[in-house]
Parts: structure tokens; sequence; C-alpha cells
């Protein structure tokens, strides 16, 4: 059985040719934590054959869902990946090192799949930190309600979290304390100084 986006040589003549398809997603094991996929995976080749040698050019898109980092609400991007591969038949000789180069798979004389950097390209698209909007206010630290929708209601001025208020406490200086601080001799000098 034939692969997603596997492709017969026979079916390209020589010169350029086009190809357009749809995949489904899970096919392609397109897959990343708190990614939902939407949809298929929508790939558009040109196909450039000169005897074994293809140059392919093309584009993959694919719509996901993620939640933004900032005030979780979800964000629907949808992803365009270019794919630029050289497939070419293998020869014995490089089938002695680790693999072909980036940009180039080797096929068999019959077949060649791109699959591989079809799913490749989307996921490295897929970005690590989605925001909703540039200006993504997120949410509040104290009550968890999402600033983009009402403004909240908590002081401004007790921002932080309760369990730190004793920590802050012993940073803050009483009025007049730094006055006192800077007047008092520096107690380290005075011992240092020598007597005499």
């Amino acid at each position: 059985m034939q692969g997603p986006l596997t492709y017969a040589l026979r079916e390209f003549a020589e010169g350029v040719s086009t190809r357009r398809e749809e995949v489904v997603a899970r096919e392609l094991d397109i897959l990343a934590d708190g990614v939902e996929v939407l949809g298929p995976v929508c790939v558009t080749l040109e196909v450039a054959r000169a005897g074994e040698e293809f140059r392919i050019r093309g584009e993959a898109e694919l719509t996901v869902r993620q939640p933004c980092v900032s005030c979780l609400d979800p964000v629907e991007l949808n992803l365009r990946a270019a794919i630029t591969v050289l497939a070419r038949m293998l020869k014995a000789r490089e089938n002695e090192g680790e693999g072909p180069p980036d940009g180039v798979l080797y096929h068999d004389g019959e077949r060649f799949s791109l699959a591989d950097e079809v799913r490749q390209s989307l996921l490295v698209e897929i970005p690590p930190h989605p925001l909703c909007a540039a200006d993504c206010r997120g949410l509040c630290p104290r009550c968890g309600a999402n600033r983009n929708r009402a403004a909240c209601t908590c002081d401004a001025s007790a921002a932080g979290d309760p369990r730190w208020a004793q920590l802050r406490s012993l940073a803050e200086v009483p009025e007049g304390a730094a006055e006192d601080r800077k007047q008092q001799p520096d107690r380290q000098t005075e011992r240092n100084e020598p007597t005499g």
C-alpha cells in the first residue's frame, strides 16, 4: 500500500508538471502537544523532471488551534511551509553515508515520498509561544480574570501573591529609617582603624 504524498516516477513526464492534493494530517503524524489540527494538509507542488532527477518546489498549508500563552484563549493559525526538494536516484556509493544532505531525498527508481519533508516543514512552523494578539493583556495574576474581556477589579497596589506578603514586609524600610542608617557610623570601618 502506498503512503501519503508518495509518487510513482511514471506519473511525471519530462519537463514541469503540477500537483495539488489534500492529506489528512493524522496520516502524516503531525502531532504536537497543545496543538489541535483543523482540517487537512493542502499541498501544492511544481515538479520539474530531468531524467531520473526531480526538482520539487511547492507549499504545504495547515490550520491549527493553540491556546494563547498569555490569556489561554484559543488561537487559530494558518501555517504555510515552503517545500524545496531534489529527488534523485540512489547510487551505491551514496548508500554508504549517513543519509542524504538537507533538501535531498533518494528514490529507488520507481517512487519517492514527500511525507517526511512536508511533516517536518509544517512542524517547524508551529509557534512555541502563540499570542492571540500582539497587545494581549493576559490573565490577572491574582484572580485569573481575562483582562482582554473586562477590566480586572483587583487592587493594583495589592498585586502579587499573598503568600509572599511576609517576605515583602522584611524588604520594606520604615519611613525615616533610611536617614538613620546614613547617620550611623560604619561599624566595620571603625573596627579596622588602627588604635593608637
